[in-house]
């Protein structure tokens, strides 16, 4: 549970570093990120179902079929993660006015999410296979790995958003960046364990 509070954390920290900028860059960052826990909530009730018949094969010390569950679970991540990806990517202002028709929240929010939209793909990665982790009795694992991401985007929050240490000043946009360095780290380390551990089984 505290590992999925993390992970769901890192657009939260968004919100409270970009509202630092002004009200208007607030509001269209809350905005924006509606979309992100319209996926959130999709891939973790998804996944949680599938958790339950990862633990039973794992109960049975049936590795095959737990590597099984884990691959279809990703692969279904991965479609819907690709569906929201293009929504994001290429009708993001479209997404923006579902929500909002002031002209300035959109013109800042379709930024946000469009540079935001590959977390959808690595989230589809790091989400399945956390959970995979987690009922295999490797919970301490994935969420140490999501302190380590929750740390850096943080840190990129920063430096990105504020424009500190000699990067550019991005403001929302450096938001959104901050948050797909952080996923991409997230799901490199994550996939880096996985195949460590399968290669030790």
């Amino acid at each position: 549970a505290l590992q999925s509070l993390i992970g769901s954390s890192l657009n939260f920290i968004d919100n409270i570093m970009v509202g630092k900028l002004g009200e208007l860059e607030l509001a269209s960052v809350v905005v924006g990120v509606q979309i992100y826990f319209v996926y959130w909530m999709i891939i973790f009730g998804f996944t949680s179902g599938c958790a339950t018949y990862v633990s039973q094969f794992f109960g049975a010390e049936d590795p095959k079929h737990i590597k099984a569950t884990l691959g279809f679970s990703t692969v279904v991540c991965l479609i819907i993660g690709i569906f929201f990806f293009l929504i994001s990517e290429f009708f993001s202002e479209q997404v923006m006015r579902l929500f909002t028709e002031d002209e300035a929240m959109v013109k800042l929010g379709k930024i946000y999410i469009s540079v935001g939209a590959p977390c959808y793909l690595l989230m589809a990665i790091s989400i399945p296979l956390s959970m995979g982790l987690r009922v295999t009795r490797q919970q301490k694992i994935p969420m140490a790995i999501s302190i380590f991401a929750l740390t850096c985007n943080t840190i990129l929050n920063y430096m990105l958003i504020f424009g500190k240490l000699g990067f550019p000043k991005m403001g929302a946009e450096g938001a959104a960046l901050a948050t797909v360095i952080s996923r991409s780290i997230e799901a490199a380390l994550i996939l880096i364990m996985v195949f460590k551990r399968q290669k030790q089984s």
